[in-house]
């Protein structure tokens, strides 16, 4: 009998919710390889979604809050708006726009999707299959090339990728449920994702890792008593991997002094922000320019020339390296303002689900993922890295927003 109930219920999962689960475990877990395995990922949901409508499936989920929903329209309208009133490429404007429309969806998705405790589970296995590999990745081309950025194109996607699954990895380490086999993957996802972040040499991913943890350390402070054993071993691990690869190319032991010098000038902007305060100024002459609408989706390269202060001699950049200045530029002061109020639905949905003890090893997940992301938006973005490691990011919100909904 219990065969039959089992059948039945596998049954129900219809091919259309496979497609859209499959596909968002898919853009999770290739994420670092670029867009077009992110893509495929979602065109695999998409699919799904479109067999979902044309079969009529109920699929009985709760839909966003309603202030959630204003606000992600205004988000995509002034975007719209923004971008099309100065951008009349149409090839130009559909690569700007698509990137608050992607990150619409890929918050959505995940809101979607994770509401579902069966996918939340997988989902969790999936961001520490992806930690892992990825881990394993950069290590194989550290030994064999000495090029510690791994599958990435710079150090700070790194950094952000790293970042970005320190708060599930840390979150889900410090669940005392945890199976023997499921304490083991989140064993080497953990160190992984700490690693990564050293490795990196990222000073604005590091310090975002610090908040991090101070977030997590003091939401979970009984957690953290009960795994002490699993902190010294991981501790242990961490040190001996970091050790060996300094003997292996000592010039670590300079990037990480320069890191430090770099953190440690906290009272001289230009040293501080990496020379960025330039980027910043441009950034800051283009919103002077257009404060309320902005100049639209992916202008700033393109203006950076006719805004540039003295002394730029470096080229021309593709973004300003701060989140605040992108979005400023991209869509005025209505467009920031209204992510910053996205940014605390969800701060305030994450920790609604932690106060209420459901879920609280992903509600703290979700929630130090955006306070930590919102002190990294100052010298990075994952608007800027949606390439690689946006998707990531924006389903640990869609997750913050799901959790509250429950």
């Amino acid at each position: 009998m219990s065969k039959e109930i089992e059948c039945e219920n596998v049954s129900k999962v219809s091919m259309g919710q496979n497609l859209l689960e499959y596909g968002f475990l898919w853009a999770i877990f290739f994420a670092p390889w670029g867009p077009v395995p992110r893509y495929f990922g979602w065109l695999l949901a998409f699919i799904g979604l479109i067999v979902i409508k044309v079969r009529g499936e109920n699929l009985n989920r709760l839909s966003l809050a309603p202030l959630d929903k204003a606000l992600f329209a205004f988000f995509l309208a002034w975007s719209f708006v923004a971008t099309v009133a100065f951008q009349g490429d149409p090839y130009l404007f559909g690569k700007g726009f698509s990137l608050p429309l992607e990150f619409a969806f890929g918050v959505w998705l995940a809101f979607f999707l994770l509401q579902e405790p069966k996918i939340l589970r997988r989902f969790r296995t999936t961001v520490w299959a992806t930690a892992i590999v990825t881990f394993a990745w950069t290590i194989l081309c550290f030994a064999l090339t000495g090029n510690m950025e791994g599958p990435f194109s710079h150090h700070n996607t790194m950094g952000a990728h790293a970042l970005f699954l320190l708060s599930p990895t840390l979150a889900y380490f410090l669940d005392d449920g945890l199976s023997p086999r499921e304490i083991t993957l989140a064993f080497f996802a953990l160190l992984s994702s700490c690693v990564m972040l050293f490795l990196s040499f990222s000073s604005g991913a590091w310090v975002g890792g610090a908040v991090v943890l101070l977030f997590s350390f003091f939401l979970l402070r009984r957690d953290v008593r009960l795994c002490w054993r699993r902190f010294c071993l991981l501790l242990l691990c961490g040190v001996s991997l970091v050790s060996v690869s300094v003997l292996v190319d000592k010039t670590l032991v300079q990037l990480l002094f320069r890191e430090l010098s770099q953190l440690a000038s906290a009272g001289d902007v230009e040293a501080f922000s990496n020379n960025r305060s330039l980027l910043w100024q441009a950034a800051w002459n283009m919103t002077q320019d257009s404060p309320i609408l902005g100049h639209g989706w992916k202008s700033f390269k393109e203006l950076f020339p006719a805004f540039a202060p003295e002394g730029w001699k470096e080229g021309v950049p593709s973004a300003p390296h701060n989140g605040y200045f992108t979005l400023l530029v991209s869509g005025g002061f209505p467009l920031l303002l209204s992510y910053l109020a996205l940014q605390w639905r969800m701060i305030k949905s994450a920790y609604r689900a932690f106060k209420s003890g459901m879920h609280r090893h992903h509600a703290v997940a979700a929630l130090s993922l955006v306070v930590g992301q919102l002190v990294y938006s100052m010298g990075g973005s994952h608007f800027d890295a949606r390439q690689t490691v946006g998707c990531i990011a924006w389903a640990f919100m869609g997750l913050a927003l799901a959790l509250g909904r429950k």
